[in-house]
């Protein structure tokens, strides 16, 4: 019954979203504005506001970082290795779908999920794991993909750090860690005003995200997607598991995050990485819809497992 008070809202406000755009309800535009105001607004406040407002105490753990990052070059490779062998896939092809097998759907879905199961106590492991989340699954994805490319090295490496620091989420989360550092909380007539933005966040990433969802479809390359959604959904929690847990035996609270963070569906960064690099789109893109449905049930368990070890 825990589990399902927890998640029941969370796919509820998703289906909402959907609803609303299959039937036209609501336009593209209202998808797109809503999307942006998220992203690029209620989610960095929302972050800004959560680590302002953390206990310096909380410690910084770097075999937290092992067991999230190592699970996910788990599940990559898996992934990698599976596409060239059985479906024999190019180079470019199977890493960007190791890629979506590693990238969760962190801002739209995590930050809500996990701030509901846990509360302020969760904040700092999964702002630890936003922090450096984008930068290192960004940067791996971009190396391999353009490794043996003919373009310059330090060209490569300036696009990346540009797109990683003018990222809104990485931006926030610098100035919410300088606002921790030096104990600088807002105040006043901000405090309310930044508190009611941070307060739309969850709803908002929620519904946008199921309006998101009617833009995809489950279309051809079904075998190839099934690899990255079972990647996805199945080896990297799993992976996260026997690390956080057995492995490096880390807190409940940081293995609980972790775990939870790897049981997200793809994220919508996998499909946005496929279209720019014109590689994999069809079967990334039945993938974030499948693994999205499909963690109704998915996240549901691995919570009730959580919850069980708590």
């Amino acid at each position: 019954m825990t589990t399902l008070l927890i998640t029941l809202p969370i796919f509820a406000y998703i289906f909402i979203g959907w609803l609303a755009a299959k039937s036209r309800y609501v336009s593209d535009k209202v998808c797109d504005g809503l999307s942006e105001y998220v992203f690029s607004i209620a989610v960095p406040v929302l972050i800004m506001m959560t680590l302002a407002q953390t206990s310096s105490e909380d410690p910084i753990i770097p075999t937290y970082w092992v067991s999230y990052f190592g699970a996910c070059a788990i599940a990559w490779g898996i992934t990698m290795l599976l596409t060239k062998k059985l479906l024999k896939r190019p180079h470019k092809e199977t890493v960007i779908c190791g890629y979506a097998t590693s990238q969760a759907n962190t801002v739209f879905m995590g930050i809500p999920l996990i701030l509901d199961v846990y509360g302020q106590a969760g904040s700092v492991p999964l702002f630890m794991l936003l922090a450096i989340h984008l930068p290192i699954m960004l940067g791996a994805a971009s190396f391999l993909i353009e490794l043996g490319g003919s373009e310059k090295f330090f060209t490569k490496l300036k696009r990346i750090v540009l797109t990683i620091c003018t990222n809104p989420i990485f931006v926030a989360l610098i100035i919410g860690s300088f606002l921790h550092y030096f104990a600088i909380k807002p105040q006043g007539t901000i405090k309310t005003i930044l508190e009611s933005i941070a307060g739309t966040a969850s709803t908002c990433a929620l519904i946008s995200l199921g309006m998101a969802l009617n833009r995809y479809r489950i279309k051809d390359d079904l075998k190839c997607a099934s690899i990255i959604v079972v990647g996805k959904l199945i080896i990297h929690p799993l992976a996260v598991w026997v690390l956080a847990f057995y492995v490096f035996e880390l807190p409940p609270v940081y293995a609980g995050v972790a775990v939870l963070f790897a049981t997200l569906p793809v994220g919508v960064n996998a499909y946005l990485l496929s279209f720019y690099y014109k590689t994999a789109e069809r079967p990334v893109s039945s993938a974030v819809l499948i693994s999205t449905v499909l963690s109704v049930f998915s996240v549901s368990i691995w919570l009730s497992l959580l919850l069980k070890m708590q």
